[in-house]
């Protein structure tokens, strides 16, 4: 089994080489999905990158503050496009996504990178960067930014950011550990405002929760 440093660097020569590229994150996305999503898109397009950003629900009123997120799309016809390259980022598998059914559609070969934390991703692309130990997808973007010696822009910062509390829940998870505590302080660093990001996706989630525990109750 290959390293996570080896599979991040041919990750790299992969996305160096690539000429128009597909990311998708999955349907009904979360914080951890958006800005992961996002993360990467900011990334590529620094790099001059052709790249589409694709989910199939179009991101919650809350997440509306990610950069670039009005770059998202849920298009389905962007499947008629050839693609040399497709980044899945949070998708335990292509159903979980909610595209695999679409993807049968892009009229040429591509190269599948799996970006991922869930224990169950069985590793169903041609590159899988599947580290469960990690809180989170975006905690595995930035070690990847990291190891590329990428510029970590505020945007960036504050789409990783979003990622890692919110899948913590506010560094609360059991997941949570020193390496997901100093990502975000160097996002922090780097242009992230943590207190804006707690304060905006938290008090959601709190209410998320609430709603979903009132019709479970209801139901009893």
């Amino acid at each position: 089994m290959q390293n996570h440093k080896t599979i991040s660097q041919a990750i790299y020569q992969q996305i160096a080489k690539a000429q128009n590229i597909l990311l998708i994150c999955h349907q009904g996305p979360d914080g951890d999905a958006l800005g992961s999503n996002l993360a990467l898109l900011n990334y590529l397009l620094k790099e001059k990158k052709q790249v589409t950003s694709f989910c199939l629900d179009p991101a919650p009123n809350f997440l509306n503050f990610l950069p670039n997120v009005e770059l998202l799309t849920d298009d389905h016809r962007i499947f008629q496009q050839a693609y040399d390259t497709v980044i899945m980022v949070d998708c335990s598998n292509l159903e979980y996504a909610g595209v695999d059914g679409l993807m049968t559609a892009i009229p040429s070969k591509f190269t599948l990178i799996n970006i991922d934390h869930h224990a169950s991703n069985p590793d169903y692309g041609d590159f899988n960067l599947v580290l469960s130990e990690a809180s989170s997808t975006a905690e595995i973007v930035y070690r990847l930014l990291k190891d590329w010696q990428a510029d970590i822009n505020s945007e960036i910062a504050t789409s990783l950011a979003t990622g890692i509390i919110t899948d913590t829940h506010g560094f609360v998870n059991p997941a949570t550990n020193y390496q997901t505590l100093a990502a975000t302080a160097d996002l922090k660093n780097k242009g992230a405002n943590i207190h804006r990001i707690v304060q905006i996706t938290l008090q959601q989630l709190n209410v998320n929760v609430l709603q979903l525990l009132g019709r479970a109750l209801a139901r009893l």
